[in-house]
């Protein structure tokens, strides 16, 4: 059987045309979701990167203020030591007070002191000059050649009354043995009448190098300090 086609060539055209369109409006549809996607992501990607930079930025913030605060402490330190150094070359390493509760922890009960006399140096300082490089180095040398050391002492000198000449001893003995005091000697003990009682008149020279530290060696249970120890 025959089939006879009365359409026109120009319907299949349109019908052609229209197909191409659907498929050119379905790809541009694709693609326009595709872009959108892609600007999603590149947005979520971008803030991203905007949060780590922040984060980064804040680090970089902290460790830079920490660096300040330590040149701040290193220079703060600096000048500590600086008025550390002035204050143990103007002032002895150990005081008086420290040095006579030495003493009287040593002290027998049945001694009393009548004088006492404590003769510390001021401290000196070399007078400045102005001389070359050559000059300085030349004094260095000969300074490390033959360099003698002097070291500063406190003298102490103590005058007291005692029963007897053991008593005297046994103090002068404590004086010898206390890592605080060199040089214990016994200067005199003769003889003598103190408000009708007889009784020994004693006299004990030492001396205290000032050239090391001085450390309280703890406290008593009552509080009181025990006296001092030297620290080389």
């Amino acid at each position: 059987m025959n089939e006879i086609n009365f359409l026109p060539p120009s319907f299949y055209r349109q019908r052609k045309r229209r197909r191409r369109l659907y498929i050119e409006a379905a790809v541009i549809a694709l693609f326009a979701g595709l872009l959108a996607f892609a600007h999603v992501l590149g947005g979520q990607s971008l803030q991203s990167l905007r949060d780590y930079a922040a984060e980064t930025e804040a680090v970089g913030t902290a460790a830079q203020q920490k660096f300040k605060d330590l040149a701040a402490l290193q220079h703060e330190y600096r000048q500590l030591t600086s008025q550390l150094g002035i204050h143990r070359r103007v002032s002895p390493p150990v005081g008086f007070t420290p040095v006579l509760a030495s003493i009287s922890n040593l002290m027998p009960e049945s001694i009393a002191l009548t004088e006492l006399k404590m003769d510390c140096p001021r401290p000196t300082h070399p007078p400045v000059e102005l001389e070359t490089s050559k000059q300085r180095s030349s004094r260095t040398a000969k300074s490390k050649a033959a360099a003698v050391k002097i070291v500063e002492k406190m003298r102490i000198e103590l005058t007291g009354l005692s029963p007897d000449d053991a008593r005297v001893a046994d103090f002068v003995g404590k004086l010898a043995q206390s890592p605080l005091f060199t040089d214990v000697k016994l200067e005199f003990s003769r003889s003598t009448t103190q408000d009708g009682l007889v009784a020994r008149r004693f006299r004990v020279s030492m001396l205290i190098p000032l050239d090391r530290d001085y450390r309280a060696p703890g406290r008593r249970e009552s509080g009181t300090t025990q006296g001092v120890v030297h620290a080389d």
